[in-house]
């Protein structure tokens, strides 16, 4: 744990209960001075609230069933059925859902909260490009993004009900467009931001939609991570996560966490995993969910799974079972979002 960035150790400090949240302060002098640290434990205190829900995600199944999930001792406890929806989930953001159908030129947002929703009429089909949902910190805006390439892009204010197909301005009129490919039909939404692995030429680049300026950005990656073939982004607990396999070896995983914020481009090598165990994965099934305490939860892509890692132990465990196969779209963050969205 000595070796892990503060930002996780914090994150796994304050979820922790009373009487461990105790014995944490023996292992050393600075956790003893962040857990009594009285900004620590007034955060602590405001997430342990009963409104909290951090305990709470939503699963998905190939179906388009949705239900709302608890992680209780290490299985998934169904508390309630959602509903099930016509459009296929494509990712989340501040508590609200982005469904799309593959070819039609219109999304949905949807807020699992208030059951309500609003359609997006996109121009072009989300098939196109890469889809995903921004919150504007600013003016507290809900924004549909969905990129064709990384200067033509398509935006949507679920504030202000209006769209903007957005392109780089060029001397004879004509968009330029730069021509290229994303590794996913979506787009990782993380403080606000979503963040995209994109490729050009057999380059790999990391890109975000910054929503304060609608604008695309390039974003640095660790160093030792640029000689890499294969790159995905996740949201692992409310950080971006970059994995990318080993230089070495084609079956190790490493794991970097960027710092917390929009313009924070820092990154914080998180664990290499180089052993599998008996769990039949690869890095493209390979896909961070969240902390549980100092283990990591992992869905397995090949079988909608989940498993469990320790980064003290380095070791794989099977999740509880499930009453069904339902991480078809991962476990999605649960929010009890007052935002009312209206159907048009």
């Amino acid at each position: 744990m000595a070796s892990l960035p503060i930002d996780i150790i914090e994150l796994i400090l304050s979820k922790s209960s009373l009487k461990p949240l105790l014995r944490f302060k023996s292992v050393s002098k600075s956790w003893n001075a962040l857990i009594s640290d009285p900004l620590f434990l007034k955060n602590r205190h405001r997430k342990s609230k009963p409104s909290n829900s951090q305990d709470l995600f939503i699963c998905c199944d190939h179906k388009g069933a949705f239900t709302l999930v608890k992680l209780k001792d290490q299985k998934l406890e169904i508390v309630q059925e959602l509903g099930t929806q016509s459009e296929s989930y494509r990712c989340h953001c501040h508590g609200l859902v982005l469904l799309a159908t593959k070819y039609l030129g219109r999304c949905t947002v949807w807020n699992p909260s208030t059951r309500t929703e609003t359609g997006v009429y996109t121009r072009l089909p989300c098939f196109y490009g890469s889809a995903g949902l921004s919150h504007d910190p600013v003016t507290d805006d809900v924004k549909v993004v969905i990129v064709f390439s990384i200067d033509f892009f398509f935006v949507y204010s679920c504030k202000n009900e209006s769209p903007m197909l957005w392109y780089a301005e060029h001397k004879d009129g004509d968009p330029p467009i730069v021509y290229g490919q994303f590794d996913e039909k979506k787009g990782v939404c993380v403080d606000g931001a979503i963040y995209w692995v994109w490729s050009r030429h057999n380059v790999k680049k990391l890109i975000y939609f910054d929503p304060r300026i609608d604008k695309i950005k390039y974003l640095p990656m660790p160093k030792d991570a640029m000689e890499s073939k294969m790159f995905f982004l996740a949201d692992l607990g409310g950080f971006v996560c970059l994995r990318c396999e080993g230089r070495e070896n084609e079956n190790t995983v490493k794991i970097w966490i960027k710092e917390k914020g929009i313009d924070n481009n820092s990154w914080k090598y998180l664990t290499t995993i180089d052993d599998f165990g008996n769990v039949k994965m690869d890095i493209q099934s390979f896909e961070p969910q969240c902390f549980v305490g100092d283990k990591i939860v992992i869905r397995n892509k090949n079988d909608d799974k989940l498993v469990v890692y320790s980064l003290l132990d380095k070791t794989f465990e099977q999740y509880g079972e499930m009453e069904r196969k339902c991480c078809a779209s991962g476990l999605i963050p649960y929010l009890q979002d007052k935002t009312s969205l209206k159907r048009p």
